[in-house]
Order: C-alpha cells, then sequence, then structure tokens
C-alpha cells in the first residue's frame, strides 16, 4: 500500500464529520480506537486510519499471510532486486 495511494485516491469508506467542536475525537470502528482531529475536509478516511478493521479477519480468510509470502517473496527477490529490476531502476526498458 506505500507504493500505491489507493486508501487515499481511491478508498471511498469515509466518516463523515458535521458540526462539531471537540478538539479531538475518539473514533472506534471494530476492536480499535483512534483520536482524530476534526479534518479539514470533514472526512475521516476509515481504510487509512485503522488497519485492523471489521473487513481484517474476512480478508485474513481469503488470502492468508502465507499465500501473500509465496506470491509476493518471489516477486521481489527475483523481479525487484534481479536483473529486470536494475535495468528499470536505471531508466532503461526492461
Amino acid at each position: 500500500m506505500t507504493l500505491v495511494p489507493f486508501n487515499a485516491e481511491l478508498n471511498r469508506l469515509v466518516l463523515v464529520v458535521k458540526g462539531g467542536t471537540a478538539a479531538n475525537y475518539a473514533v472506534t470502528w471494530g476492536g480499535e480506537t483512534t483520536i482524530i482531529p476534526p479534518p479539514a475536509c470533514g472526512c475521516v478516511n476509515l481504510a487509512e486510519d485503522f488497519t485492523l478493521n471489521p473487513f481484517s479477519a474476512a480478508f485474513a480468510k481469503v488470502e492468508p499471510p502465507s499465500l501473500k509470502s509465496k506470491i509476493r517473496d518471489p516477486q521481489i527477490k527475483e523481479l525487484f532486486h534481479g536483473p529486470a529490476g536494475k535495468a528499470d531502476a536505471d531508466g532503461k526498458p526492461w
């Protein structure tokens, strides 16, 4: 998620805050609570502020961490750190 600004640009799961006057707000979603200052835009991007949320358990069942490692690790080791990745980092085509 650090390479792609998905939550900031595409995630539409937001909490809209209207008419509040407090300096900060305690927002609880699932089992996690975060203190959030009143946002200038009037909304809180829940997926960005709550890495553990009510959807986490369902997503873990669909894609367990061991599967992520089996897919991600070879890609990083072979593609990003291999010859193709080095060529692309130098600005040369693959």
